[in-house]
């Protein structure tokens, strides 16, 4: 897993409240919604220079949008 993955993944997970993500499961095959959905944008843009809400749901895979992340945006900490 990559570190964006690493990160995405802990985001997802505490939204979720669960662990048994993989990075290749999609948002909305695993239950999520769209307060799920604003949960997880809110906490990458506390981490993030930037996101937008658009590239979450158009990448619904942790590995897809950590992929996005590390070509478009670049984290805080």
């Amino acid at each position: 897993m990559s570190e964006s993955e690493k990160k995405v993944y802990k985001i997802w997970c505490d939204a979720f409240k669960r662990e048994d993500i993989s990075v290749e499961d999609n948002f909305f095959e695993i239950g999520g919604d769209s307060l799920i959905g604003m949960k997880i944008v809110t906490a990458l843009r506390m981490k993030l220079n930037s996101i937008e809400v658009e590239d979450f749901f158009e990448y619904q895979t942790i590995k897809s949008i950590a992929t996005k992340i590390d070509l478009d945006y670049e984290w805080r900490e």
